[in-house]
């Protein structure tokens, strides 16, 4: 219970959620594969305006010599 603790979640329900991940993939080492992958795909966007989105886009496409 302490470790989970901090996360606000319950022993039972994090134990029921491994035992649903386990039907998908074979073992835990694999459970923490999927997640570590899963973070790598899924990584945080900061909020700009589209404005800047826009000027960055613009240059990116310059720097890989792409025309007006």
């Amino acid at each position: 219970m302490q470790r989970v603790e901090p996360f606000g979640v319950t022993l039972d329900a994090v134990t029921a959620t491994i035992a649903n991940c386990l039907k998908t993939v074979p073992d835990l080492q694999a459970v923490e594969a999927a997640v570590r992958f899963d973070k790598a795909r899924h990584k945080t966007v900061a909020a700009k305006p589209v404005a800047d989105v826009v000027t960055e886009f613009i240059d990116v496409k310059k720097s890989h010599g792409a025309s007006e």
